[in-house]
């Protein structure tokens, strides 16, 4: 055996298994570690856990009469403690040896005596045995604990669920309310890919965010008006309550600061201590959605149970105020019905009546989208030097042509765009090309009445995301008209992104101009009618 090898597993072992996010007992860890171990050991596991009924020791006993001796001191335990057995046998065909690792003995019995065998080729040196010994022995014990501290958290919940009957009995319209923001936490922490040690600590904090209300009133907690001023500062007092609660009882500080702080703000204007953004704890940000969430979608004595669709609505206004923005999004995301889109924010509202030219950019581009989304697609074969090169960071105009350019001049007719569409009633034209930059699939050009007025991109999902954070830092926040459309605004035109029904990613250039002159088909029917 190489020098070193057995303590190196020993080390390793030592170094990880505090961090491992699974529960096994010894004996599966053994197994699903068999590879890697008896390569650290330079021994092969024959038996992870073997007890004295096992085949091998009738096997040896029958074998010869030094191994029959030598298996006899098991069977009668007569074995001192930590004594470890290395048996010469030909039962195994590559095997020459055999080492009896005795495991623990949790209660004093020697009927639960219990072994660990190896076998190798050689014999090992005492050094390596000792070490091996230590090995296996400590991780015995380790496993062993790992499955009565699940035991004790399984009390833990047993006598928790206890706890939260005992408040569900005094507010019998939350019943329920506990387990359920429980559910809704760990499935957030799911979404967000939480370790499984911190999914169970989440899930064990949103169990026991109220348990204060056991020192709220009866009259308080039931009441069916409204609050007065010291109602409010009673029910605000069961955060605090609750922490001190749980402080007495050991409970880890990470699971009290959650308790205690769910009913935060990431703008500080929430209690008790009107903490604000990275001071609130993960578990704490988590607690509040969901909180919010159950009692907004479920019946309370001043308020019947509200639809998910408004509930969402509440969480998504809330976003970076009372909620931390990325969660919410993520709760939001796996939460919403099929059909569900975010309402507009009120300061998203003041903008488009201050600038009711975005809503018009965005009226258009899906007029234009409805009449031409079968030219809009994948492939155009005639790509430009134009094309080749695209700069989104426009100031004046689209693709290098400046707003009110006319499509007859040598320029443009060089980079030979195909026509799509020529519109008799507006005596506009419809252009396509194909592009050779990662990312742009096809180019659009739309000249308004014979003047360039509006330029669309057709672009992968990823790419529309880069342009659109990169035009942010020059333009600013974009304004969200619906869950499909954000628009920018430029100095003679807007942008527009848009989502598509059919899931293309458009990102369109409008001109100011275009904005107040565009005409709609049904416009131009009447007219001609």
């Amino acid at each position: 055996m190489k020098r070193g090898v057995a303590l190196d597993a020993l080390l390793n072992f030592s170094k990880n298994f505090m961090y491992m996010e699974e529960s096994y007992t010894y004996e599966e860890f053994l197994k699903k570690q068999q590879e890697r171990l008896e390569e650290e050991l330079n021994a092969s596991i024959i038996i992870p856990v073997m007890g004295r009924d096992s085949f091998l020791v009738k096997e040896l006993l029958e074998e010869n009469h030094a191994n029959q001796k030598l298996m006899q001191s098991i069977l009668d335990g007569n074995l001192s403690d930590g004594e470890v057995l290395q048996i010469q046998t030909r039962l195994f065909h590559d095997l020459k040896f055999l080492i009896f690792v005795p495991l623990p003995v949790f209660e004093r019995n020697e009927e639960n005596q219990t072994y660990t065998v190896l076998g190798t080729r050689w014999k090992m040196s005492p050094q390596s045995i000792s070490v091996i010994f230590t090995l296996l022995f400590s991780m015995n014990i380790f496993f062993r604990a790992q499955q009565e501290r699940m035991e004790h958290q399984k009390m833990y919940f047993s006598m928790l669920s206890l706890m939260i009957s005992v408040i569900d009995a005094k507010d019998p319209v939350t019943a329920g309310h506990s387990q359920r923001v429980a559910d809704i936490s760990r499935d957030i922490g799911i979404w967000m890919e939480l370790s499984p040690k911190q999914q169970h600590d989440l899930e064990f904090t949103a169990l026991l965010h109220d348990v204060g209300k056991m020192s709220v009133s009866d009259y308080v907690l039931n009441k069916p008006s409204i609050y007065t001023q010291d109602d409010f500062q009673q029910m605000k007092n069961h955060t605090v309550r609750g922490a001190e609660m749980l402080e007495k009882v050991g409970i880890s500080p990470e699971i009290i600061d959650g308790v205690r702080h769910h009913h935060e703000r990431m703008d500080g204007k929430g209690y008790p201590d009107g903490l604000r953004g990275n001071e609130l704890s993960l578990f704490a940000k988590i607690i509040k959605i969901a909180d919010v969430f159950d009692a907004l979608t479920n019946k309370r004595q001043y308020k019947d149970a509200w639809k998910i669709e408004k509930a969402l609505d509440i969480i998504y206004r809330g976003r970076g105020t009372e909620f931390d923005k990325e969660i919410a999004d993520i709760f939001i995301e796996n939460m919403r019905p099929e059909g569900w889109c975010p309402p507009m924010t009120e300061q998203e509202k003041k903008l488009l009546e201050q600038r009711p030219i975005m809503q018009k950019a965005a009226d258009i581009l899906e007029d234009f989208y409805r009449k031409y989304h079968d030219y809009i697609t994948v492939g155009y074969p005639i790509p430009s030097r134009k094309a080749n090169s695209i700069d989104f960071d426009e100031t004046n105009g689209f693709m290098g042509f400046d707003w009110g350019e006319n499509f007859n001049n040598s320029q443009f007719l060089e980079d030979k765009p195909v026509i799509l569409a020529y519109e008799k009633d507006t005596q506009s034209l419809f252009f396509g090309q194909c592009s050779q930059v990662e990312g742009v699939k096809d180019v659009y050009y739309y000249f308004f009445r014979g003047f360039l007025n509006m330029g669309i991109y057709l672009v992968t999902d990823d790419k529309a995301f880069f342009v659109m954070k990169q035009l942010e830092e020059m333009l600013g926040e974009p304004v969200r008209i619906n869950s499909d459309m954000e628009i920018l605004m430029g100095k003679k035109y807007q942008i527009v992104h848009y989502q598509t029904y059919d899931d293309k990613q458009l990102i369109c250039y409008i001109s100011d101009y275009m904005c107040s002159n565009y005409v709609y088909e049904e416009d131009a029917q009447e007219e001609q009618a």
